[in-house]
């Protein structure tokens, strides 16, 4: 065969692909190209066997394990659940028409809204003096729930906000382990004044 032409390129043989890979009995060189089994040394062969003894440790432990733990039946954990929080409620309790008389704050909604996730709490404000007594707009009221021990709180505003009149305050509430149920009893604390309101249905 003559000289190869300058920038020929010969398509790589498929032999040199096999280069590295093992079958059996025979084993590749660097051009790919196998010799026959008898050629085969002892070194090969003890090479795969403490790979295969590592292999099989685990998996004989696994099947031990699960043999003897076959028969036994396992006993659920006890449960002890957690008792309620006590809560003292507020040193003075008005109901909402007595909040509204001598406040002027109507309690205008307490609602579970977003699935169950938050509480929508409307306060509407009638009259300005009598709400500034005790009713701060950047600091919203408590809301407790006195039965499960549950007290929810909302961040107050660094700076004091003076309530006005007819004017309606949204507060939105997180729903905390599911306190607050439609239909159940909330207190609404003004510091130490609390009004029972009801959740509406």
């Amino acid at each position: 065969m003559g000289p190869r032409p300058r920038g020929f390129c010969a398509a790589p043989s498929p032999l040199r692909f096999a280069a590295g890979f093992h079958s059996e009995g025979v084993r590749t060189n660097h051009y790919g190209l196998g010799s026959p089994p008898e050629e085969k040394d002892a070194s090969s062969q003890t090479h795969f066997r403490p790979i295969l003894a590592a292999c099989l440790v685990p998996i004989a432990t696994t099947a031990a394990l699960l043999a003897c733990g076959a028969g036994t039946e396992l006993s659920p954990a006890p449960v002890n659940p957690t008792p309620p929080a006590v809560l003292t409620p507020p040193g003075t309790s008005v109901t909402p028409d007595e909040l509204q008389e001598r406040y002027g704050i109507h309690v205008s909604l307490i609602a579970i809204t977003a699935a169950g996730g938050l509480i929508d709490v409307r306060l509407k404000v009638t009259d300005a003096s009598g709400a500034i007594q005790i009713f701060n707009p950047g600091s919203p009221p408590v809301l407790m729930a006195i039965e499960r021990g549950v007290e929810i709180v909302l961040p107050a505003a660094p700076a004091t906000e003076q309530p006005e009149s007819g004017q309606t305050y949204f507060f939105l509430y997180p729903s905390t382990r599911g306190a607050l149920r439609p239909g159940s009893t909330v207190t609404l604390a003004f510091g130490d004044l609390g009004i029972d309101c009801q959740v509406a249905p």
